[in-house]
């Protein structure tokens, strides 16, 4: 009969690589199966197992910041470190608190996986220029955008536009031999993916055949985004009726057809920003 301890598994006294503590390494064929004590072992087990999925956050937050920073379409530089404390609350009291809750809600619930079919849009608007509207937006964007987990997608899955570039783009889109056509811009205005935000809507001046533009302008990007029941955040100092007897109210300016679907796309909720200018 064999003795029991016959067969016991050889074993080598060895300090641990790490942490420098003695202890028994299993001999396997005459090598030591580890350098490591067990408690240092389990954590290098523990480090390699997180490396993928540590690798995969480290390359979703360059993603999110190539987002963020993209010259083209990304959040002006301005508010691109922003944060919810930087807006102030002084010039508007506390009418606006409880609208900047909804928007710090909206933040977090906006889905960020598939497309957001369904989600409200937003409208902001003011009286006067510089109560932060445009700061808002930027942080609703960079709420959403850092939640971004996605895999796969490379393009920018939403846009940030002051309108006076739209125009821009649309315009040099007509010249011939750009590097897109007008179809092409407004098929990629209206099938962003996530959200479209168009800054300081009806700033523009209006003059002779411009008037039918902007309409035209406007009425295609709306109605692009109402038909893929895709949301869209605007901003602007005008709203669905004037400010004062006989002022330009939004539909002036965008068109009745476009405010009509634009009513529908926000449940016709306006968020009005009060206070004073920050300029």
């Amino acid at each position: 009969m064999t003795p029991r301890n016959e067969h016991k598994t050889p074993r080598v006294l060895w300090r641990c690589d790490d942490c420098q503590q003695e202890f028994q390494s299993i001999l396997w064929q005459g090598n030591m199966l580890s350098s490591y004590c067990p408690q240092c072992r389990a954590k290098h087990l523990e480090a390699f197992d997180a490396q993928p999925r540590l690798t995969h956050e480290a390359t979703f937050a360059t993603r999110r910041r190539e987002w963020l920073e993209n010259e083209a379409r990304g959040i002006p530089m301005r508010y691109r470190h922003a944060e919810w404390g930087d807006f102030r609350f002084d010039r508007g009291g506390e009418a606006n608190r409880a609208k900047v809750n909804e928007f710090r809600e909206y933040a977090e619930s906006f889905p960020v996986e598939g497309k957001p079919t369904g989600v409200r849009s937003l409208m902001l608007a003011s009286e006067v220029n510089g109560v932060g509207k445009t700061l808002l937006e930027c942080l609703m964007l960079k709420d959403i955008i850092m939640r971004f987990e996605g895999i796969g997608r490379e393009v920018c899955p939403y846009q940030f536009w002051p309108v006076y570039r739209i125009k821009q783009r649309i315009k040099a889109a007509e010249r011939y031999g750009g590097p897109e056509t007008v179809e092409d811009v407004y098929k990629d205005l209206c099938s962003v993916v996530w959200l479209l935000v168009i800054d300081d809507v009806g700033k523009e001046r209006l003059d002779g055949s411009d008037a039918g533009f902007t309409y035209d302008m406007y009425f295609s990007i709306l109605n692009g985004r109402y038909n893929e029941d895709l949301p869209v955040i605007i901003s602007s100092n005008l709203i669905y009726k004037p400010w004062v007897h006989n002022g330009l109210s939004l539909i002036d300016v965008i068109g009745l057809p476009a405010v009509s679907r634009l009513c529908e796309m926000t449940h016709s909720q306006v968020y009005i920003i009060e206070g004073e200018s920050w300029r």
